[in-house]
């Protein structure tokens, strides 16, 4: 092997696998370049050197060097596997293809006989093709588990199912002898209530009698019908404006005190802003980073990053179309019997080995400038928005955290949706949206009170209302029914529910503003029916039979007093409205005439 042919050092220097001979001396003959570069060892400190001063005395290649001298103690002849390694304190997989060359000689009698070469190492790294072979099995693995994990899944569902199916069996049977009950229940009570009501025939039109003969009569003419609902109010600003904290924290100032009057931009609450503030700094960073992401995406195929693979994937191709050429050049180099059949099977490797790495930076490539697409600049574009909006919304809050009035009017407790009546202090911790306080506009007044389920009804909007007060006596305000809740009052027992009515008094008089106080207590007097031509009858002149409405009124030609059906409408404490069966002039029967 010391008569190396300058073809052969060149083959040798310009492989991609390293090669290394040992002489039977133990002295390192053949040591290339990727060989010092794959063991760390450089190319001059080995050649020449013994087997035990160059890699026995190295730490991290005890599995690479017990290769090697099993190969000489068991003589073996192209014997591959695999040995760990560690080099420059990073770990490595290497392919080794170890031989024991003998070479045939002459003897001084004719006959041929064996010469011990020594022995000759052609190894590459195949780390990463370990890890994804090793990735490779993992995942097998995990899928596998998972599939046993589906089948389990499944196994239960269907036992669940039929389980469901079983009770939806009984739910049916249990309905169906529930509605067979409910028909027979109504059949029962159908029969017994045909049997029990019976009409009761009446005479159409009777003749009434009155003992004496003499009879007093009321001549029907419109008359003015006034029906009205009287309550208990208290007076309530006409408009009021809640006001709610903007952000969660606590009450740094307060500069008001309930009940009493401010101007519209008048500050009322100091919140603390520290956790905001805070906030909003790291939403400035979170947009600053946004914005330059963006950009970056946006310009993609320019970035660093897009650019570094670029380079790595075309050093992989020109690498990959080297180890080709090696290869090519090996086998021709096998067919004319220039290189051992070992030696071309490590070059192939060798280019096996660099295409599944040019394979996998091409799909590390594909996946970088996938992070420059048109969906990955929408994401990009979405996120500085929202970063964008997020950091003017806590600029917005904190430019609100100084709380002003809206209104002129008086600061009164949130009431019902606020703080539970609790008053505003320094300290208070306050929720995000929770209503701290509420401002009244007294400019305008109203009067809100509660009326029973029976009367809420008669109640409507527009309505005209009188108000009156034990606080201010000499005052009569008038005014109109603004609103009627359709929901009764919270609180109220399911034997008296009552709802709540606003009567807004119009216009308000100047004395009126100068008495009236939030909260005082007054009567309110609903005009519920106003008719200025009603028909008007004694309550004591209607008979009432069968449901039915009867009148005495007397023949206008002959006298005769007969029974008229008629139809009521309004009653008051002492008269009903007839509706109809009833004509102005007609005279009513409304009892006899006293001695």
């Amino acid at each position: 092997m010391e008569r190396e042919s300058p073809v052969h050092r060149n083959i040798l220097d310009n492989m991609g696998e390293g090669v290394m001979s040992v002489n039977p001396d133990g002295r390192i003959m053949t040591f290339n370049p990727t060989a010092g570069r794959l063991l760390g060892i450089p190319q001059e400190q080995a050649l020449g050197r013994t087997f035990a001063e160059v890699l026995l005395a190295r730490e991290g290649l005890d599995h690479f060097n017990q290769a090697l001298l099993d190969a000489v103690q068991e003589g073996d002849v192209g014997r591959q596997r695999d040995v760990e390694g560690v080099v420059d304190g990073e770990a490595r997989t290497f392919a080794l293809t170890t031989s024991y060359l003998r070479a045939g000689a002459a003897d001084g009698g004719g006959a041929v006989r064996e010469e011990n070469l020594g022995v000759i190492a052609v190894f590459g790294d195949v780390t990463e093709v370990k890890s994804l072979r090793e990735t490779e099995k993992r995942l097998a693995e995990q899928l596998e588990a998972q599939n046993g994990k589906l089948q389990t899944a499944y196994r239960e569902l269907e036992e669940n199912n039929e389980t469901l199916a079983a009770a939806l069996r009984k739910v049916q049977v249990t309905r169906v002898a529930a509605t067979v009950f409910v028909i027979v229940l109504f059949l029962a009570v159908g029969f017994a209530t045909w049997h029990v009501g019976q009409p009761v025939a009446e005479d159409a039109s009777p003749v009434a009698t009155f003992a004496g003969g003499a009879t007093r009569t009321l001549v029907a003419k419109p008359q003015r019908l006034v029906s009205t609902i009287a309550l208990f109010g208290r007076v309530v600003p006409q408009r009021e404006v809640h006001v709610a904290s903007p952000v969660d924290g606590k009450v740094a100032e307060t500069h008001f005190q309930y009940g009493e009057p401010v101007a519209k931009g008048q500050r009322l609450v100091n919140l603390d802003t520290t956790d905001v503030e805070r906030e909003l700094r790291q939403a400035q960073a979170e947009h600053i980073k946004a914005e330059r992401n963006f950009e970056a995406v946006k310009d993609w195929a320019n970035n660093p990053e897009t650019a570094r693979v670029r380079r790595e994937l075309s050093k992989a191709q020109l690498a990959l179309d080297n180890q080709r050429s090696k290869v090519e050049q090996s086998e021709l180099l096998l067919q004319q019997g220039i290189v051992a059949a070992v030696e071309h099977d490590a070059a192939v490797r060798q280019y096996q080995s660099q295409t599944l790495d040019y394979e996998s930076l091409q799909e590390n490539y594909d996946a970088v400038l996938a992070k420059g697409d048109e969906e990955a600049q929408q994401v990009a574009r979405l996120e500085r928005d929202n970063a964008r909006v997020r950091m003017e919304s806590l600029q917005e809050v904190l430019r609100r955290a100084v709380i002003e009035a809206p209104i002129d009017g008086v600061v009164l407790k949130p009431g019902a949706g606020g703080r539970g009546g609790s008053e505003l202090g320094k300290g208070a911790v306050v929720g995000q949206g929770e209503r701290l306080l509420t401002v009244g506009d007294v400019e305008g007044l109203a009067v809100v009170g509660w009326v029973d389920e029976v009367d809420v009804t008669k109640v409507r909007a527009s309505q005209p209302v009188t108000i009156r007060g034990d606080a201010f006596p000499e005052l009569e305000l008038a005014g109109t029914v603004a609103r009627v809740s359709r929901q009764a009052r919270p609180g109220s027992g399911p034997s008296t529910p009552t709802f709540e009515i606003s009567a807004a008094i119009e216009p308000l008089p100047a004395a009126a503003r100068r008495r009236l106080r939030l909260g005082m207590s007054a009567r309110i007097e609903v005009v519920v029916q106003d008719k200025p031509d009603a028909l008007l009858v004694p309550i004591a002149a209607v008979d009432v039979r069968g449901g039915d409405a009867w009148l005495p009124v007397k023949d206008r030609e002959t006298g005769e007093i007969r029974q008229v059906r008629v139809e009521a409408g309004l009653t008051t404490l002492t008269d009903v409205e007839i509706v109809s069966g009833l004509e102005i002039g007609d005279e009513v029967v409304v009892g006899p005439v006293g001695p």
